[in-house]
C-alpha cells in the first residue's frame, strides 16, 4: 500500500477525465484511492486544496459505495482535524482550503469556513442523495443501504445545523 502524488498537470488531467461520463473506466478501487491520496496530500501540505476539491466534484455522478465512502471519510477527517468550532469561528474569506474554489465568491461576508464546507458538500452529494433517496426501497442492494446510511448519517451529523 502506498500513496501517489502526481504533479499538478497530471492531477488536472485526472480531474478532467474523472468529471466526464467515462470515469467508470477507472477501476472503482483506483477512484477511491485517487480521492484518498488527493485529500491526504492536501492535509499534509503536499498538494494545493483546489485539487481534491475539484476531484471531489466528480462524486456528483458516482454511485459506488467504496468511492463514496472514501470521499465521505475525507470530509469527516477535514472536520475532525481541528474541530468544528475552528471552522465555525473562521471567516470564509480567510479559508485556506476554499481560497481557490468558486464557492468563496458565492457566500456573504459573514459566512464561515464551515458554511463553505456545507455548501461544497451539498453541491457534490446532493445528486447522490437524491438518487439514493432517504428511505429504504425493496429494490435496494446491501451496498445501497450502506451508502445511504453513510451519506445520510454524515449529512445529519455535520450539515443539518
Amino acid at each position: 500500500y502506498y500513496r501517489v502524488n502526481y504533479d499538478r498537470e497530471n492531477w488536472e488531467r485526472i480531474i478532467d477525465f474523472m468529471t466526464t461520463d467515462k470515469f467508470k473506466s477507472i477501476h472503482l478501487l483506483n477512484r477511491a484511492q485517487l480521492l484518498e491520496d488527493a485529500f491526504y496530500f492536501a492535509y499534509s501540505g503536499g498538494l494545493s486544496w483546489d485539487i481534491p476539491l475539484k476531484l471531489g466534484d466528480y462524486i456528483k455522478q458516482e454511485r459506488d459505495y467504496i468511492a463514496l465512502a472514501a470521499f465521505s471519510n475525507a470530509l469527516v477527517n477535514y472536520l475532525l482535524r481541528y474541530g468544528e468550532w475552528y471552522y465555525e469561528s473562521r471567516k470564509a474569506k480567510d479559508s485556506i482550503v476554499f481560497q481557490n474554489h468558486t464557492l468563496i465568491n458565492t457566500v456573504d461576508s459573514d459566512a464561515t469556513e464551515f458554511d463553505l464546507h456545507k455548501a461544497y458538500v451539498k453541491s457534490v452529494l446532493g445528486d447522490v442523495i437524491a438518487h439514493l433517496g432517504t428511505s429504504s426501497r425493496e429494490s435496494d442492494t446491501h451496498l445501497d443501504k450502506l451508502t445511504r446510511s453513510k451519506l445520510i448519517g454524515y449529512h445529519y451529523t455535520y450539515l443539518s445545523r
